[in-house]
């Protein structure tokens, strides 16, 4: 089962303290899903993984909030455009709070790689929340992210494979199937020349011919 416990953070942006739930143990002896999100057996830890400033609507990681202050245009971005949204939108659903710190690694300048995944996370939270609309728009960014990475280089060698699988998983679960394929081939090919999991190029090529949703 999940576990969490309350604690104390900062907010890096307004500075005030606020109490979250942090997960202190988890499983993994869920369901994997063909996007490879893994399932724990109970309640998802990607629901407590992701802490909200209860003021501003500062999104991030534990790690996002460690001895960080925000300065300059993050700083400004929070204010204008994600505090208000935050405060209109309070309760904000939590695949909206991994948006919001999609929106937050942006500014900060964060990786195309780290903002897809955020995107990635907040689709599978709308499986969680039954919005397929909000999670079909996250799974296009998270695509459109993940392949301007590879595009541009920015992938390290050994996750080259994966992150182009995940375009060719998501495309398909986005209806593209002439896209799709092409990139599961590229997946295939990527791994062989790469390296990375054989897992990934074995799960390309079942994808392409017997596609489906779980990993059996």
């Amino acid at each position: 089962m999940t576990t969490t416990r309350k604690t104390p953070f900062k907010c890096p942006n307004c500075r005030i303290e606020f109490t979250t739930h942090v997960v202190t143990s988890s499983n993994s002896f869920g369901r994997r899903s063909t996007d490879l999100w893994q399932q724990a057996r109970g309640v998802q830890p990607i629901l407590y993984e992701l802490h909200t400033c209860s003021k501003c609507g500062y999104s991030g990681y534990e790690g996002d909030f460690d001895k960080l202050v925000l300065m300059g245009k993050p700083k400004r971005q929070i204010e204008v455009e994600l505090t208000p949204t935050y405060l209109a939108e309070f309760p904000p659903a939590d695949s909206r709070r991994y948006e919001y710190a999609a929106w937050i690694g942006s500014w900060r300048g964060l990786s195309q790689v780290a903002i897809g995944q955020l995107y990635h996370t907040a689709a599978w939270c709308c499986r969680l929340e039954d919005n397929p609309p909000e999670e079909e728009r996250y799974m296009e960014r998270a695509a459109a992210r993940f392949e301007a990475a590879i595009l541009d280089a920015r992938v390290a060698r050994m996750e080259i494979a994966l992150h182009t699988y995940l375009v060719a998983e998501l495309s398909r679960r986005l209806g593209r199937s002439e896209r799709s394929n092409e990139w599961y081939i590229r997946a295939a090919k990527a791994q062989r020349a790469f390296g990375g999991p054989q897992f990934i190029a074995d799960l390309a090529r079942k994808q392409r011919t017997d596609p489906s949703d779980w990993v059996e």
